[in-house]
Parts: C-alpha cells; sequence; structure tokens
C-alpha cells in the first residue's frame, strides 16, 4: 500500500522549499518512518506509534499538495511529539496534542518562513486546532491557490447539480449546501451522503 521513499527525495518532491528546514530537523531529531500512502478518502495521514523494536510510522496521501502535505506532516509528527511524552494517557487530539501542534507552527509563521496569504487563516485554526483542516473553509481556499488547485477542483466551486466523482471513483450529484458539507446523491448505490464542501473532486460530464 505504501512506497517508501528517502529523506532527499521526499523533501524535493512532496514539500514545499521554505519548510525544507523545518521537515530536515524533523528527520534530524524524531525517530521515525515516513511513507507515502495511496489516496484514501476517510484520511489524509495518520501516525503509528512504534512496537518493540520498530519506530513509529507516519504516513500521507501522495495525491496532496506541497503545502497540505507539509501541514498534514507536521499534524502526524505532532502526535508523534505527544505519544513520546506521554504515551497514550492523553487523548489524540486533546490540549496536549493542540498545544504541540500550535508550538511548531506559530514560530514559522511570525518569521515569515511561510506565504503572507497562510498567515491570517491559519493562525485562526490555531487558536483550536481541529482534527481535521477539511471544516476549515477559509484556510482550505488560500492552501488549494497555494496547491494551483483550480476552481472546480474542490466541491463547494461548483454549483448545484453537477456531477461530481471523489478519489475512490464514486459519481455523486451535488444536491444542496449545508454550512460545511453538501448534501449529494450517489448515482452508483442510490443513496444520499453529506461531503465535506472543500472534498477534492473530479468533474464528471452531465452525460454520467
Amino acid at each position: 500500500m505504501y512506497k517508501k521513499i528517502n529523506t532527499q527525495q521526499v523533501l524535493n518532491q512532496y514539500f514545499p522549499p521554505e519548510t525544507f528546514s523545518t521537515v530536515e530537523a524533523c528527520f534530524r531529531d524524531f525517530r521515525f518512518d515516513l511513507r507515502i500512502s495511496k489516496p484514501r478518502k476517510n484520511k489524509l495521514g495518520s501516525y503509528r506509534a512504534g512496537q518493540k523494536d520498530s519506530k513509529p510510522l507516519i504516513t500521507v496521501n501522495s495525491d496532496l499538495g506541497k503545502y497540505m502535505f507539509f501541514l498534514v506532516f507536521m499534524h502526524e509528527i505532532a502526535h508523534l511529539k505527544v505519544h513520546s511524552q506521554h504515551g497514550r494517557a492523553v487523548l489524540s487530539h486533546g490540549k496536549e496534542w493542540k498545544a504541540t501542534f500550535s508550538q511548531m507552527i506559530i514560530p514559522m509563521l511570525d518569521s515569515g518562513m511561510l506565504p503572507a496569504g497562510l498567515e491570517k487563516p491559519l493562525r485562526k485554526y490555531l487558536v483550536n486546532p481541529a482534527a481535521t483542516f477539511i471544516r476549515q473553509t477559509e484556510l482550505m481556499k488560500v492552501i488549494n491557490q497555494l496547491d494551483g488547485k483550480k476552481p472546480g477542483d474542490v466541491l463547494n466551486d461548483i454549483p448545484l447539480q453537477s456531477v461530481f466523482a471523489l478519489a475512490n471513483g464514486m459519481r455523486f450529484v451535488k444536491l444542496e449546501k449545508r454550512r460545511t458539507r453538501c448534501r449529494c446523491l450517489c448515482l452508483d448505490n442510490k443513496r444520499y451522503y453529506d461531503v465535506a464542501c472543500n472534498a477534492q473532486i473530479f468533474r464528471v460530464s452531465d452525460g454520467h
């Protein structure tokens, strides 16, 4: 399921150049394996603690843009740091994780290391970081712009009654917008789903 690559390859292929020093420090200061996963519909990344002689494992989806890849990677590094300090005694996305993730990213914003457009929405998100970025509409819009996602690549950008597909190949019709999610009809099984407005989608012709 995973494609394992070396540090230099992953830096050049998956991370924005301005984040190289931060990422290199993570590889230098922490013991873990990084594997690049095939796209997954239910997660962007994951952290798994090491067992006996094995290293902790961080995975990140291969289809993410560079800025999203970086933020997901740092999200998982925060899990690694928290686990090394507290083990399983704290909640996965509890106050310890929130504080750790914020403490890693805020200095990058303070130093101007990250693009200026990210500062406002990312600082807003870091006040109380959620377990996922997907529902952060303003932040996701900036990330998608930085990653070169064109209008129509995101569910929020296409009109109602449009036909689209998700990365898993399932086809839908967008029916109604409900705050951070859209009510959609799956053309493959005729069931209704609430899909995140910021979900990455693929255009499908009206002829289905």
